[in-house]
């Protein structure tokens, strides 16, 4: 067997003990795999009366019990071989389920900078191309890698019985082999690390060709598209040409290999013949012995480059289950229960940067329970930003936000989000029921909190027309839907959470007017009694806000109400007189 590094060796154990739950299973197939290699081994045994007795001495006593014993010896291999390739096939099965849970779960407790920093196509290719991977990986070296070594111990065992000068010329091959085995390994790693790479960058590219198809059809670039997908394409293939070229060079170079042990004990073993040393039942059981065992060694060649590539893979995915996230919840401290009004939040002189580079700069604001706060000002001041360190996406740089007094930070994360309901401009939908859509704001409401959460929300109308009502599949995001009706779901699941904090980040800026005379109602219903975040395009959506902070370049620049700021005459009276002034050219 080639060298592993240590490295090699600390994934695979690590992956190896993914076997530990089905150890009973795992005994099960070892044992089915020694009868496999001892029938192997006994297969030479038959060979010498074969010969010798039958061919050369034609006794016929011989050839019942040769028969029987030919058939008994290789009607239990099928049936051990057949109980190691079930049992191994099922545990295999088992580990790369539990490899994906695992791999899942883990990329739900990752911060949502994880994300931004990920493609799509990059998390699908590793839970699906990468675990298959593994999986064929564990299963060869578990069935493949220990029933080769025992086919080889026993047979070996054979040859030394029967000749021990000819097993000794025989296996003088073995520490040959391991060179190549080495070699061919670390290559066919290497291109498989890359493939994976490049299979990660195909499958975001896909990903995004799908996803935005209208747009692919209406600016007419599929020209475009199929060259740069066609690059990606014929990458991941050179790639697996260059592996495959190592895979093939290996089989005729272990060939070689075994060819030489081979003949070296053909010529020896002829000349004892000749010379009446052994008789020709017992070279040629000798010689099958031989050419039996080469087969197994032969074979790790390809186990050992199928482990390799499985390692890689391993590799990548446990480079993700082990990442830490930025955002944790570390937090224990308790939280009053919420009052009628909603909860007070408040930022205290908050920074923060992506990457170094700053976003936000002193941002201090209270929000009193019960108020409603709008975030106003130009596109790419930090106010999305600001909605997603009040949910803890990120934390800040410098500073602290705090909810009721208490720092966001020391609070655990599932009941800092346990007190927010957030409709986003970007309505996300699950490829489900429509019932089950809205469910989602609280796991186990029943049909009539479900339908009530929808009559608030304003939905409830255009859902009783959809084919199937409240159990209506409505596809990827809810593609079957408008835009109005979309955001309208959104909302009822916020309605059906009844969180005492609401996020409402531009839920209303890429309707038309009569969908957003619907959703505003709705909204209206759903901030009454709570304490509202609004960040909102539209400045007529926020007019009447108990409090308006308008942020440029990461900065507050003023606070107040609509008409205080109007006679101030500054940022917010001139985004309000750009937009009077469009409404009026667009009359």
């Amino acid at each position: 067997m080639a060298v592993a590094t240590d490295t090699d060796t600390r994934i695979y154990l690590r992956l190896l003990g993914f076997v530990r739950p089905y150890t009973g299973r795992l005994i099960a197939a070892t044992a089915a795999m020694l009868v496999v290699a001892a029938t192997s081994s006994a297969v030479p045994m038959l060979v010498e009366p074969v010969m010798d007795r039958i061919f050369v001495a034609r006794d016929e006593s011989m050839l019942g019990p040769v028969a029987l014993a030919v058939i008994a010896l290789f009607s239990i291999k099928g049936a051990a071989w057949y109980i190691q390739g079930y049992m191994m096939a099922v545990i295999g099965h088992r580990i790369i389920a539990d490899l994906r849970h695992r791999l899942f779960d883990r990329l739900l407790e990752q911060d949502i900078s994880f994300f931004t920093r990920t493609s799509s196509g990059e998390i699908v290719s590793r839970i699906t191309f990468d675990t298959t991977q593994v999986q064929q990986a564990v299963t060869r070296a578990l069935t493949g890698t220990f029933q080769h070594i025992a086919t080889i111990a026993g047979l070996a065992v054979v040859l030394f019985v029967q000749n021990w000068k000819l097993a000794s010329i025989a296996i003088i091959v073995f520490p040959v082999a391991v060179w190549p085995l080495s070699r061919f390994g670390r290559a066919i790693r290497r291109y498989s690390r890359q493939t994976q790479e490049q299979m990660g960058t195909l499958s975001a590219l896909l990903f995004e060709v799908v996803s935005g198809i209208r747009v692919v059809r209406v600016f007419r670039i599929e020209g475009p598209l199929r060259e740069t997908v066609g690059k990606e394409v014929d990458a991941v293939s050179n790639t697996l040409i260059r592996s495959q070229r190592v895979s093939a060079a290996s089989h005729p170079i272990m060939e070689w290999i075994g060819a030489v042990g081979i003949g070296a004990v053909l010529w020896l073993g002829g000349r004892l013949v000749i010379d009446g040393t052994v008789t020709t039942g017992q070279f040629f059981a000798f010689f099958s012995a031989v050419f039996l065992m080469y087969d197994p060694v032969k074979r790790l060649n390809g186990t050992w480059q199928q482990i390799q590539q499985g390692v890689a893979a391993a590799e990548r995915i446990f480079d993700w289950i082990d990442e830490e996230p930025r955002v944790r919840s570390e937090g224990a401290t308790p939280l009053p229960p919420a009052q009628d009004g909603g909860r007070s939040l408040r930022f205290e002189q908050v920074r923060f940067a992506y990457a170094d580079e700053p976003v936000l700069c002193d941002i201090d604001f209270a929000v009193p329970a019960g108020s409603t706060t709008a975030l106003v000002g130009p596109s790419g001041a930090g106010k999305s930003t600001i909605a997603d360190l009040i949910a803890r996406f990120y934390d800040p740089t410098d500073g602290r936000i705090l909810l009721d007094g208490i720092d966001l930070r020391t609070l655990p994360l599932d009941l800092l989000r346990d007190q927010i309901a957030m409709v986003d401009q970007q309505t996300v939908l699950f490829d489900t029921t429509v019932a089950r859509n809205i469910e989602f704001g609280r796991p186990g409401a029943t049909r009539d909190q479900i339908v009530a959460a929808a009559r608030a929300a304003n939905a409830h109308a255009f859902i009783e027309q959809l084919p199937d009502g409240y159990d209506t599949v409505i596809g990827e995001n809810g593609v079957t839907l408008s835009g109005g009706q979309r955001q309208r779901l959104a909302i009822a699941r916020a309605i059906i959470k009844d969180a005492p904090l609401l996020i409402l980040d531009e839920a209303t800026s890429a309707l038309d007017t009569e969908s957003e005379r619907e959703v505003q109602a709705a909204l209206d219903r759903l901030m009454a009694g709570r304490t509202a975040v609004v960040i909102a395009h539209r400045l007529s959506t926020i007019r009447d806000a108990d409090q308006i902070v308008v942020i440029d370049n990461g900065r507050i620049v003023e606070t107040g109400v609509h008409d205080e700021l109007l006679a101030r005459n500054g940022l917010y009276a001139r985004l309000w007189q750009m937009q009077v002034e469009g409404r009026n050219a667009g009359d």
